[in-house]
């Protein structure tokens, strides 16, 4: 059934069984931030010799690992490092880079902050890469759907009162359409923070019909 022909709603009488029935909308926006933010902090230092690169790097990294942990991003698969190591003329170069995987901006904005206060110089510091999971937007919309069948509900419920009825069941429910709209921003201009959250909305409508009946039938 598409939006068209369901935008009516109103107290009526069905043709062949003759009960009492309210149509009605629902509707609902939920707006969600990216559950996911994927940044690199990287590591170079420049030595004469295999083993002094090393110990000056691991030295550095060892306090970035410590520094992320802290802001308690440990589970397995959110923090992966990688290494290269090549010569540069007679000494040897070190790059290592961790790449980590935190569950919102803040978390990123704090471990930034942290490292470049006391490694100024010493790293570098990707931009963060904002995205939603599918369990998130999978969630997102569960939500909306359920929410515009509660305002389909209360809305059924204050036209029955006004005749003197009662909602007693659903006779028919269907959701005619469900849809995302992406890159949304969620923070003000100036709300002073430097990384805007990257927010999306989805929007539920669905279609109802409900049986009504007289307080005393109840």
């Amino acid at each position: 059934m598409s939006a068209s022909n369901v935008r009516h709603e109103g107290i009526s009488t069905l043709d062949l069984s003759g009960k009492q029935i309210a149509k009605v909308e629902g509707y609902s926006e939920v707006l969600v931030d990216a559950d996911i933010i994927e940044f690199e902090i990287l590591v170079q230092m420049t030595k004469s010799s295999v083993e002094e690169v090393n110990i000056s790097v691991s030295k550095r990294i060892d306090y970035v690992l410590y520094v992320v942990k802290s802001f308690n991003v440990k589970d397995e698969g959110t923090i992966r490092v990688r290494q290269m190591l090549c010569k540069d003329g007679s000494n040897f170069r070190l790059i290592k880079e961790v790449f980590i995987v935190c569950p919102d901006l803040k978390t990123y904005e704090e471990i930034s902050n942290k490292l470049t206060e006391k490694l100024n110089g010493l790293v570098r510091i990707s931009s963060a890469r904002q995205r939603y999971s599918s369990t998130c937007l999978q969630q997102a919309r569960e939500k909306a759907a359920l929410l515009s069948v509660e305002n389909a509900y209360r809305k059924a419920s204050q036209m029955a009162r006004v005749s003197g009825q009662e909602v007693a069941m659903a006779l028919y429910l269907e959701e005619i359409e469900c849809r995302q709209e992406d890159n949304l921003r969620g923070v003000n201009e100036f709300s002073g923070d430097v990384h805007r959250k990257l927010t999306c909305k989805l929007i539920s409508r669905v279609f109802a019909i409900y049986e009504l009946v007289n307080f005393l039938e109840q």
